[in-house]
């Protein structure tokens, strides 16, 4: 006969909890060592169910650092940090998946226990916290510029442009300012003195304040790749009477050629679908040529075919770049290598 339930209180169902908040909730110690619930880390105990599938890994990062919060020690500074953190602020980067990041300032000693990435950070920082809807609570990261400083020799050139993009980006349709204004960190990234930092002032460089989506941080890319990233973003185009037409992700005004990065809400809102075939028909009817990429378009055996058709329908052809940043471009993409991670520190 399988062992009821345990029956926690609710405010510590699906989520991890500390050995310390179960025995204040008025669990018992049988209670606590139940076969219902995990242990994720040492003094941990969750009863969060295992994912039923292969996880985002932005759903991975957000589980293992919830797992881990609960051993957080925020009142010496330590917070979630390096690619961690960054994905925590939302950033749609993709890298290999590992333990949660945290830093510590010194003189405290950096986490070492197993399933997480320990690290010092030389001066204090101040936590920026992070909520997550879904698990009801918040996450202590370090700053997104300081998270992004931190991932420079973790992250591929082309996951730094996307996260760059991501973070000068203004959302709620411009209504909501940039988690950092794109000069702002130019002149962070050009103080900073760490591994990877002339890599991710070149990034910064490369980023476009318009892009928002990791399709559309990948299409901007590809045209800087080849030296054609020229093309304005989020480009707001009427028709010849001055009717709205709609907002476009790219568009050459003179050549009136548009590029649109078809995500997922295209294929899982009927009437985001329906909306986009009337605004690509009346901007056609405006003779703008369209095309469409979509997130097939950018896997790694596509990416220069991708290239190549945007090229053509642009009618140009690449030209050159600085060296050092053809260097970066040239990088292998997929750069988040275990043995980097653990040596890296802020």
């Amino acid at each position: 006969m399988p062992s009821p339930p345990v029956p926690l209180p609710s405010h510590l169902r699906d989520r991890a909890f500390s050995l310390s908040d179960g025995l204040a909730a008025g669990l018992t110690i049988p209670q606590l060592r139940h076969s219902r619930l995990s242990a994720p880390h040492r003094g941990v105990r969750s009863s969060a169910p295992s994912p039923p599938e292969p996880e985002l890994l932005s759903e991975y990062t957000v589980r293992t650092a919830q797992a881990y919060l609960p051993r957080l020690r925020t009142r010496l500074g330590e917070l979630f940090s390096h690619t961690t953190a960054l994905v925590l602020h939302g950033a749609p980067i993709r890298f290999e998946r590992t333990p949660p990041h945290v830093s510590i300032p010194l003189p405290h000693g950096p986490a070492r226990s197993p399933g997480v990435r320990g690290h010092n950070s030389v001066d204090p920082t101040s936590a920026a916290f992070v909520a997550d809807e879904e698990l009801i609570c918040d996450f202590p990261c370090v700053p997104a510029s300081v998270a992004l400083i931190q991932s420079a020799p973790l992250l591929g050139f082309r996951e730094l442009v996307v996260a760059v993009d991501h973070l000068i980006k203004w959302r709620d349709n411009g209504a909501t300012p940039p988690i950092v204004a794109q000069e702002d960190l130019r002149e962070t990234v050009r103080t900073a003195s760490t591994r990877g930092i002339r890599r991710l002032r070149l990034a910064v460089d490369v980023a476009r304040v318009g892009a928002e989506s990791r399709g559309e941080s990948l299409m901007h890319y590809e045209l800087a790749k080849h030296g054609l990233d020229l093309l304005e973003l989020q480009a707001v185009i009427h028709d010849r009477g001055g009717a709205f037409i709609g907002r476009f992700d790219a568009c050459d005004r003179t050549s009136r050629k548009i590029l649109e990065y078809d995500g997922e809400q295209h294929r899982t809102s009927r009437r985001q679908y329906l909306r986009d075939i009337r605004r690509l028909e009346r901007v056609r009817d405006e003779k703008y040529g369209v095309l469409r990429l979509h997130s097939e378009d950018f896997a790694e055996d596509a990416i220069e075919t991708t290239a190549a058709r945007m090229r053509d329908f642009l009618g140009e052809t690449a030209r050159p770049i600085d060296p050092a940043l053809a260097r970066c471009f040239a990088e292998p993409e997929w750069h988040d290598r275990p043995s980097r991670e653990a040596s890296a520190s802020t």
